[in-house]
């Protein structure tokens, strides 16, 4: 398998050219809370203090904060705006200023459908709302807020929502959806919710007490801040109370308490983050599949049909629980499936090897990669460090930084056909909706190399391809060769069989 570049990159220099544009930061705090609320929508109690810890906090930390304390939806609406205008100002001053925002609400929460779809609303302080009519009249939409904020231009933005505690009011909770409901991935913008989807909790101040012992961290990026915040709340709460969030990322510039000295992450937070967000990518795979409309041949495909092809139970459950992947990229035809998992079973090894090896012995890296060492001798000492050797031989390299930067090993080729370089993974993640840039890792989980392979499969056309049966094309698309057709051939008369097609 080649150690080359299949997705459209984009071009480093436009990409240094950015980065070095860049000079200052301007990083603007809002702290909301609310807790006087009606009878008929119920007092909080905690979301004073919280709210108070979380400006202390940020002020420590050079923020300059706006705080809102019980303030009705024109007066909270008026603060955003305020917000958003600080925001243009300083950009429109100095259009190289980077600004970054961290918004912390402590307040009642709650769902309603505006017409078009289910939205988030906070509940602004002493605002009659019992009912989802009052609620999109007097509430204030979170993703608004998030909208107004970036369009004043706001480069970094975390939005932490910690509220849903306890439940509403009878008269509101039978009318309405408790808790939150997912929210689409934006660039450079993190949304976290304390609570877990369509759940509520404690009244508690658990989450801002733990919230800002993170964000206090020296030398821990914000992104970590918040998943590790999420991490420790999830471990005191009972199964299933841990809270969520959505993230797209956020600019490598922006830090908390110092930036992080060795750029190298820590082999163990990579486990702990991984173990995590294995466990969102399950639950947003249920609900993908919840709402993604499936045609009767996908919907059919069942356990004990697989059993006959897939020994392994892995593999067979990713297909089963992503068919919301296959129906989304089209590959929903016996036809197209049977070359699909044909393709990802023999480069995969049922989705058990997803990441390129780079154990290479010192001759072989200088038969290889000879302008990349200065001699054989060089390219020995390299032997067997697969570390090393990425970040050599893939310095500055489809958007990767210098040897020395680690972007060669962190960016290595992951996945079915593998996905390598910076600049491809960012460019895949938009495309896919995941922050593979933050999180490279990701490229080898099973479930998202399987998507990121699906959306290869349909932009290469690959479709098309099966519904000809040209097994040959497709395999000169993925594998680069067909010196092994007549195995995948032979794989292939199987899957077509098991779905009565034929070749």
């Amino acid at each position: 398998m080649r150690l080359v570049s299949r997705f459209g990159g984009v071009f480093l220099a436009c990409l240094l050219a950015t980065l070095s544009a860049h000079t200052s930061e301007l990083r603007l705090g809002l702290v909301i809370s609310a807790g006087d609320y009606p009878e008929k929508v119920g007092a909080l109690t905690n979301t004073y203090a919280d709210g108070d810890l979380i400006a202390e906090t940020l002020e420590t930390l050079t923020f300059k904060v706006t705080r809102s304390v019980d303030q009705n939806q024109e007066e909270l609406r008026k603060t955003v705006i305020g917000l958003a205008d600080q925001i243009t100002a300083a950009k429109q001053a100095d259009p190289a200023l980077n600004v970054s925002v961290v918004v912390y609400a402590s307040m009642h929460g709650a769902v309603a459908n505006d017409g078009e779809r289910l939205q988030n609303y906070w509940l602004p302080a002493h605002e009659q709302i019992n009912s989802p009519a009052s609620l999109i009249t007097y509430g204030y939409k979170i993703e608004g807020l998030i909208g107004m904020l970036k369009s004043a231009g706001a480069d970094a933005l975390i939005v932490v929502s910690d509220a849903c505690r306890n439940e509403l009011k009878p008269a509101f909770s039978k009318s309405s959806t408790k808790g939150f409901v997912r929210v689409n991935q934006r660039n450079n913008v993190i949304l976290a919710f304390a609570t877990p989807l369509g759940e509520t909790t404690p009244d508690d101040g658990l989450f801002a007490r733990v919230f800002a012992e993170k964000l206090m961290a020296p030398n821990l990026k914000p992104n970590y801040a918040i998943l590790e915040t999420i991490e420790d709340v999830g471990r005191s709460r009972p199964l299933g109370g841990r809270p969520y969030w959505t993230s797209g990322g956020l600019p490598d510039w922006f830090c908390l308490n110092g930036c992080p000295i060795d750029t190298t992450e820590e082999l163990g937070f990579l486990e702990r983050r991984v173990e995590f967000l294995e466990d969102q990518l399950g639950d947003l795979g249920a609900g993908r599949q919840q709402f993604t409309q499936i045609n009767p041949f996908l919907l059919g495909l069942n356990r004990n049909q697989l059993n006959e092809m897939i020994s392994d139970d892995g593999f067979r459950d990713v297909l089963l629980s992503r068919k919301d992947i296959l129906s989304r990229y089209e590959i929903d035809t016996p036809r197209r499936l049977a070359h699909f998992v044909t393709q990802v079973s023999i480069e995969s090894d049922d989705l058990q090897r997803l990441d390129v090896s780079l154990n290479f012995s010192g001759d072989m890296l200088w038969r290889l990669f000879p302008s990349a060492f200065a001699s054989q001798a060089e390219a020995r000492s390299f032997s067997g460090q697969s570390r090393r050797i990425a970040n050599r031989i893939l310095a500055n390299k489809l958007g990767n930084g210098d040897e020395e930067s680690g972007d060669g090993w962190r960016y290595r080729g992951r996945g079915i056909v593998p996905l390598l370089g910076k600049a491809n993974y960012v460019d895949v993640g938009t495309a896919i909706g995941v922050d593979l840039a933050q999180s490279p890792e990701l490229a080898s989980q099973p479930q998202i190399a399987l998507e990121i392979f699906a959306a290869y499969w349909r932009s290469n056309q690959l479709n098309e391809l099966a519904d000809q049966d040209d097994l040959a094309a497709i395999t000169l698309k993925v594998h680069d060769s067909n010196d092994d057709l007549d195995s995948r051939e032979s794989v292939l008369i199987k899957w077509l069989d098991l779905f009565d097609a034929e070749l």
